[in-house]
């Protein structure tokens, strides 16, 4: 099945700031659903019809979040998709780790995130309950919880289309914390650092301390880490015009001449 996204990116661009019509709606799980931890959790999604645009990027991911409607009290808890192809389907299944998160009416969304020419748009599904959840939320996703208590909507649409940011990271992530002080299923690497134009150290002292680690002798317990994404450096280009003349074409000054010939 050939699927399109549907946006009209100079709205966007017009009014970065403004809550803009989602193209992508959810129909699975619907507003108040309730599933269950530890069985498959199913997700599907469709496109509303609208000026057909073509997005520079195909991906899209989709991540498993919890937490409030305002940036920065909620944060993604799994990812169900990552670089996913648009035309490639509209659906997917995924089991959820009971560990993950409380037991709260609600407390649970989902986040499609999309890649256009200048910035990332995120978009969000109604809410909807994980039933059988042995976990517990960090206190201020529980208190933001209690504040919107008793609703089903999601976040609104939320796009940062007016400033390009390299490596778009979900809103309420830890990408700017060091890594050993970073919580949560998603852990963010620092950006590499770009090698030097000569060599001048014998040796050097490591940037960053070792990961701590244990070696295994009995079986191991679920990973609290899912994914690691490492943030691409920075990278600036510089364009310089080419005022030299361009050189004489041989083939050019021989037609030429051949041309000269039938002039009487």
């Amino acid at each position: 099945m050939k699927l399109n996204l549907f946006y009209n990116p100079l709205l966007f661009l017009a009014s970065p700031l403004r809550a803009v019509a989602s193209p992508v709606q959810f129909a699975r799980p619907t507003a108040g659903a309730v599933t269950y931890g530890g069985k498959p959790l199913h997700v599907e999604w469709k496109y509303s019809e609208g000026p057909e645009t073509q997005l520079e990027s195909k991906q899209y991911s989709l991540y498993l979040c919890a937490g409030g409607n305002d940036i920065n009290t909620y944060e993604p808890l799994m990812p169900l998709v990552e670089q996913g192809l648009l035309q490639e389907m509209n659906s997917f299944s995924a089991v959820i780790d009971p560990k993950l998160g409380g037991e709260s009416p609600n407390a649970y969304f989902l986040q499609f995130s999309v890649e256009a020419s200048n910035g990332t748009i995120f978009f969000y599904s109604h809410r909807f309950t994980i039933s059988g959840m042995t976990g517990a939320f960090p206190p201020h996703i529980a208190a933001a919880l209690k504040a919107i208590s008793g609703t089903t909507t999601g976040p609104r649409t939320f796009n940062n289309l007016h400033k390009r940011q390299v490596g778009a990271v979900p809103p309420g992530a830890q990408a700017d914390l060091p890594y050993n002080e970073q919580t949560g299923p998603t852990r963010y690497a620092p950006v590499p650092t770009p090698p030097p134009t000569k060599i001048t150290l014998k040796s050097a002292a490591p940037l960053f301390p070792t990961s701590e680690y244990k070696i295994a002798t009995t079986k191991l317990p679920v990973a609290k880490v899912m994914t690691t994404i490492s943030r691409p450096p920075v990278e600036t280009v510089k364009q310089i015009e080419n005022t030299a003349a361009a050189a004489a074409d041989h083939e050019d000054d021989e037609m030429q001449r051949f041309l000269k010939r039938w002039q009487d």
